[in-house]
């Protein structure tokens, strides 16, 4: 997976985390639990790491009743043996869901600027300047490369199938495996779409 990723990444200059719901039926699968979102119910969570070119650099799996903020740390060193090879990258960003100063200092930790919603009902977090820089006009910019990770989980359930799980894949374990599947398929289409100067997202 690693080979194709570098394959694409072109001097990306931000990271950006974030989580997207995939419905299982639990009647069918017994090995979730259910979480929530705006949407409604749901039973799976597929947690990814994206460039702003949409390029998935790193996913988790989880039951649908873990919390995002639970997934930070390891998808971000998930995420750190790519980041330690493209030296470009100069930003973390999320949606308030990643709203904790454990999140932000890691990011810190590795020269990394975080820009990260703040949930408003927690407040400012104290040392750290980033409501400051999302009231500009460069931290609203920066901010809105968070659309790159929005592109890419399209991408995943409407052209890869992602969400679509045969009836013979039931249990976290096999569902994580057929994710991952359909992640190296997209990615191999990706490469393909460089290739021959598509879209890098086409997949019709």
């Amino acid at each position: 997976m690693r080979r194709l990723i570098f394959h694409l990444l072109s001097s990306p200059k931000a990271i950006i985390i974030d989580s997207t719901d995939l419905p299982v039926d639990p009647r069918k699968d017994g090995g979730g639990a259910w979480g929530y979102n705006s949407k409604g119910k749901f039973y799976g969570y597929l947690h990814l790491v994206s460039t702003e070119n949409s390029i998935p650099i790193g996913f988790r799996m989880t039951i649908g009743s873990v919390h995002d903020i639970k997934m930070f740390i390891p998808l971000f060193k998930d995420s750190l043996s790519i980041l330690r090879r493209v030296r470009t990258v100069e930003y973390l960003i999320g949606d308030a869901a990643y709203d904790s100063v454990e999140a932000m200092r890691e990011a810190e930790g590795f020269e990394l600027m975080p820009v990260i919603k703040l949930n408003q009902r927690r407040g400012k977090p104290k040392g750290i300047r980033i409501g400051e820089f999302l009231e500009i006009e460069e931290g609203k910019r920066v901010f809105s490369l968070r659309g790159g990770i929005e592109r890419l989980n399209s991408f995943l359930k409407e052209g890869m199938g992602i969400g679509k799980f045969p009836g013979y894949v039931k249990g976290l374990k096999r569902v994580m495996l057929f994710v991952r599947e359909k992640i190296l398929a997209g990615l191999a289409l990706m490469l393909a779409n460089l290739k021959t100067l598509k879209p890098l997202l086409s997949y019709a």
